[in-house]
């Protein structure tokens, strides 16, 4: 939890954007949420096994040579992007202390070597691997399947589809920056509850050599036939992510006001001095004028919502607007409200 509280106070400083000649400001307060999935307390260690691979027979040996030919790419790649993908999952599950994650690298379980998900493994065969190492469950790759698409000998397996349907090879364009389509399917194990805790399927782009791109990382530059091992990487760790908490940020006005004490607030709420701003809003909540009470009212909302006192926060703009009449105050006491009843969600 010490990380996760770092990064909620890295997120939230310089976390204000200003508006130049607005009475008001605008700040950006990131929230916690939680993960996809809620690890139980039983499951301290896990064991992370490849599923991916089938029995193949001689003609899928063949088609599969071929294929690495015509791409440029090493038979059978991957399998190593296989074992990459449970790798970086492995590191981000055990970089945060969420889980012990041991990579059962000797392992291999029969699948069905395509992009179709197989059946749950029986429970007699987690029981047997968890009671050889001493897990409380498994986390099992069932399905790791690429298409590199964008290099100088492109859409080569479709070259290969062509041959068997047509027998001519088909046409194609040279082109460059090689891209990276990951299909991925993942099962959660919990061998105590006799539970699939997480059962889902992802699919991402990766792109490598390419300054812009349509997918969400950009896997820089590096040899063509290591983009499925680097790929496979950074999608296990980007599917980890599922069971660790995570911020989205919620933007909030505020009243400022030049040449008087809201502006001597304001100040300090630029330099992050979010104690001191509220010390000087604190006294202009009792202002003879009504206008400018209530939005000391609910820049004190805004302040108790920054520091995670959702009660408080309610509270203030709710007086805000009972109080003086500070019609924001309405639909922010509301805002508030349901983030509490989310328990502290969005």
């Amino acid at each position: 939890m010490n990380r996760i509280s770092t990064l909620f106070g890295l997120l939230l400083v310089g976390a204000l954007l200003w508006g130049s000649c607005s009475s008001t400001g605008r700040i950006r307060i990131p929230v916690a949420v939680p993960p996809q999935v809620i690890l139980p307390d039983g499951l301290q260690k896990i064991g992370l096994v490849n599923r991916t691979l089938a029995l193949e027979n001689e003609n899928k040996k063949i088609l599969n040579v071929v294929e690495g030919v015509l791409t440029g790419e090493g038979a059978y790649e991957d399998r190593s992007g296989a074992v990459a993908c449970l790798a970086g999952a492995q590191t981000q599950l055990t970089q945060d202390g969420l889980l012990e994650a041991m990579l059962l690298d000797s392992i291999l379980l029969p699948g069905t070597g395509t992009g179709l998900q197989p059946l749950p493994l029986d429970w007699g065969v987690v029981d047997e691997l968890c009671d050889q190492y001493g897990l409380d469950g498994l986390l099992v790759l069932e399905v790791f399947d690429t298409d590199q698409s964008g290099s100088s000998t492109t859409n080569a397996i479709n070259q290969v589809r062509s041959i068997a349907e047509t027998g001519s090879v088909r046409p194609v364009a040279p082109v460059t920056n090689p891209r990276v389509h990951v299909k991925m399917a993942w099962r959660l194990y919990d061998r105590q509850q006799r539970l699939i805790l997480d059962e889902t399927r992802m699919s991402d782009f990766f792109v490598a050599n390419s300054r812009t791109t349509t997918g969400i990382y950009d896997l820089g530059e590096f040899a063509k036939r290591d983009a499925i091992q680097q790929t496979g990487y950074v999608a296990g760790r980007s599917y980890a992510l599922r069971f660790l908490p995570g911020f989205v940020n919620v933007f909030r006005d505020y009243y400022r006001r030049k040449g008087d004490e809201m502006a001597r607030a304001t100040r300090r709420a630029e330099v992050n001095d979010f104690d001191g701003a509220a010390e000087i809003w604190q006294g202009l909540t009792n202002a003879s004028k009504a206008k400018i009470a209530g939005r000391a009212c609910f820049n004190m909302a805004v302040y108790h919502e920054i520091k995670g006192d959702l009660e408080t926060a309610r509270e203030w703009a709710q007086r805000a607007y009972t109080d003086y009449n500070e019609r924001r105050g309405r639909d922010y006491a509301r805002q508030l409200e349901r983030r509490i009843q989310r328990g502290g969600g969005i």
